[in-house]
């Protein structure tokens, strides 16, 4: 029975060693399925013990559903049509540009994607100095 060269037995136990090592970072790499570490630590540390209150000011919406029939948003599980009040803000209308709540008197536009405005090209083109309608830039 032939033998492996010791070349062959060194790159065989590389092969070995590389692929148990890959191995063990995948099983101690993060799990992109699992909630953002600010999300665990306002969860209950106990069974049946209360979730930490944040007063974060406003409310935000994680969705919005606006369609023929219904308006509303989801926050914090919860549906909120305009009108109703969630955590002392009541919602007093679901547009376009986000949702505007009202808080101990004052009113709020809160937005699913802040950083984002929407703009229209034709606008923004004919606002160039010097700019005519159609003349590309």
């Amino acid at each position: 029975m032939n033998q492996p060269t010791l070349p062959a037995r060194r790159l065989l136990l590389m092969i070995v060693g590389l692929a148990a090592s890959a191995f063990s970072y995948a099983q101690t790499s993060g799990d992109p399925t699992k909630p953002a570490p600010v999300w665990l630590a306002l969860q209950p540390k106990a069974p049946g013990a209360a979730a930490v209150e944040v007063d974060a000011g406003t409310p935000e919406a994680q969705i919005v559903v606006v369609g023929p029939t219904r308006k509303f948003a989801m926050v914090d599980g919860q549906a909120v049509r305009p009108g109703e009040t969630y955590k002392g803000s009541k919602l007093l209308n679901i547009g376009p540009d986000g949702l505007v709540w009202q808080t101990e008197g004052r009113r709020e536009l809160t937005s699913m994607s802040p950083g984002v405005q929407k703009t229209d090209p034709a606008a923004r083109q004919s606002k160039q100095p010097g700019a005519k309608p159609g003349q590309k830039h």
